[in-house]
């Protein structure tokens, strides 16, 4: 290992995004890398997902990765499932900024606590580890012309063992009956088909959209029609549904029951939505008294939403793929969600204040 990169290593953060800019100036200017970049990997042991073959089981959850630059600067850091940020039918602006607020949840955010209300932190922290979020972005999203031509440079940028998802969403502010807002979700799939995805994803549990796109996932007949139209779409590309957080076990079966014919592949959790305040009693994110909660904090709902994903999957003798994501921050917590039976794992908030994380996962052998 050269002194450069054994001296960015000894660094543990490194954000390439910068909170204190608008999405805008991030999607135009990011990600914030400036190298070295590791040397190649020697492939292990290559991992199975579906009909793909992966170099490692880590990868980039829908977010971080606003467009095909930062696909680029991340497929070349050694993640290997990289997830396109969030699209739609037609462009629409992000929330204006603040975006990213550092929150203090003293400590895992079970499910007994997800009524509480959060403090907002001033100075970031010093260690990933300690490191929650609250973000609120509103799906912002190109015109499908644009960000469909930038999905296909962003394949360019793939090497061999490397698989592009783009996940996608309908506008339920546009749609608002249901009919409409299922045939826009599934013309959302079918243009990032179009435009070169590997797997596509369906949003279902965005909580900084608003009520009706983000919370569908807890409908299981709702988020069954929305997977069956845009599996009607996709012809033999994979499709998987990205799920949030649940509290009732029989609500979440039910759910997995009605997607499960339709989906060849299950994501969760996604962010965790609850009250985060500054110091003054106000909301952290102006306008928006509840937001996504991610990184550390929410690793105890991942880990449950996983166990309960595994267990389901075996009861049933399903075939999808599962994802965990939530709260992974080191490498060995990649090993914590794969030992459960995951077929792989995707982080966000650890890639955005560790780009090296892949690397590290590599050099820990695990």
């Amino acid at each position: 290992m050269n002194k450069s990169l054994a001296k960015a290593l000894a660094q543990e953060l490194h954000p390439t995004y910068d909170v204190t800019k608008s999405y805008e100036w991030n999607y135009r200017n990011g990600p914030l890398f400036r190298g070295p970049y590791p040397p190649a990997r020697t492939v292990r042991k290559p991992v199975r997902l579906l009909n793909f073959e992966l170099n490692s089981p880590l990868g980039i959850a829908a977010g971080p990765l606003l467009n095909s630059n930062w696909i680029r600067v991340y497929a070349r850091l050694g993640f290997d499932l990289l997830s396109y940020k969030t699209v739609r039918t037609r462009s629409r602006p992000s929330n204006p900024k603040p975006n990213c607020v550092f929150v203090d949840t003293r400590g895992p955010l079970t499910d007994d606590r997800l009524n509480e209300t959060l403090q907002a932190k001033s100075d970031p922290p010093t260690r990933l580890r300690d490191i929650s979020i609250t973000n609120s972005f509103g799906v912002p999203s190109r015109n499908p012309a644009s960000w469909q031509e930038d999905v296909q440079r962003a394949k360019g940028y793939l090497g061999k063992g490397q698989v592009l998802v783009v996940s996608t969403l309908g506008s339920a502010e546009y749609y608002p009956d249901a009919p409409s807002f299922i045939k826009d979700f599934a013309q959302s799939a079918a243009k990032a088909r179009e435009a070169g995805a590997d797997i596509v994803e369906l949003d279902l549990s965005c909580p900084n959209s608003n009520a009706a796109e983000g919370m569908i996932y807890l409908d299981p007949d709702f988020s069954g029609a929305l997977s069956k139209a845009a599996k009607a779409e996709l012809g033999g590309v994979p499709l998987f549904i990205k799920l949030g957080n649940f509290w009732k076990r029989d609500q979440f079966e039910a759910v997995i029951k009605a997607n499960a014919p339709h989906v060849n592949g299950i994501v969760g959790i996604n962010t965790v939505k609850m009250t985060v305040l500054d110091e003054n009693g106000k909301p952290a994110i102006p306008g928006r008294p509840q937001s996504g909660i991610c990184g550390a904090g929410i690793k105890s709902s991942a880990l449950q939403f996983v166990r309960w994903l595994c267990e389901t999957r075996k009861k049933n003798r399903y075939d999808f793929a599962m994802i965990g994501v939530g709260g992974i921050m080191t490498p060995d917590d990649v090993h914590e969600f794969l030992d459960l039976g995951v077929d792989a794992v995707e982080v966000a908030t650890a890639a955005m204040w560790d780009p090296y994380m892949s690397y590290r996962y590599y050099l820990a052998g695990v």
